[in-house]
């Protein structure tokens, strides 16, 4: 866990972790990895960043599909939709 987290902002979140590579590549071999601003497109101030309270966290991800660690589990909502935990949003092969 530590290592996604290390990775920071995320254009998508995959299966795997992945290296770096072009951010821009859409080909199948990168399906299953993460696609990170900062490791892959080489974007600054893309890190892993801590907020004093939820509510800052909230005006600064407001329009974005976001994660919390919130109460010992992980929550995630699309945009600006409610918080829901996020192991309900993965797909059950």
């Amino acid at each position: 866990m530590l290592a996604l987290l290390a990775l920071g902002s995320l254009s998508s979140l995959a299966e795997e972790i992945g290296e770096k590579h072009d951010f821009d590549d859409h080909s199948e071999k990168f399906d299953s990895w993460c696609r990170a601003y900062g490791r892959d497109r080489g974007e600054e101030g893309t890190g892993p960043r801590t907020f004093p309270s939820e509510a800052e966290f909230n005006v600064y991800a407001v329009n974005d599909c976001a994660y919390l660690f919130k109460g010992g589990q992980w929550l995630a909502r699309k945009h600006s939709g409610a918080w829901t935990l996020a192991e309900s949003l993965l797909e059950v092969a």
